[in-house]
């Protein structure tokens, strides 16, 4: 089953709404004095939310129905 643009779009929102929110967080443990997270903590917040593992499996997925 393959996800049109505008549901894909919803996903992606949906994961970037949730790396800030991690990397804001992040930052307040770490840092309080910072008004930004630093690249550092939106990293981190990236790999929390999609692990690399998960990342390399909704690729394959991806290129697999593509064929």
């Amino acid at each position: 089953m393959s996800l049109t643009i505008s549901e894909l779009e919803a996903e992606r929102a949906k994961i970037l709404d949730e790396i800030e929110s991690k990397a804001h967080k992040i930052s307040d443990d770490t840092n309080n004095s910072a008004e930004q997270p630093s690249l550092k903590d939106w990293l981190n917040a990236a790999e929390e939310v999609m692990p690399a593992s998960k990342l390399d499996k909704n690729m394959k997925k991806n290129v697999n129905t593509k064929s």
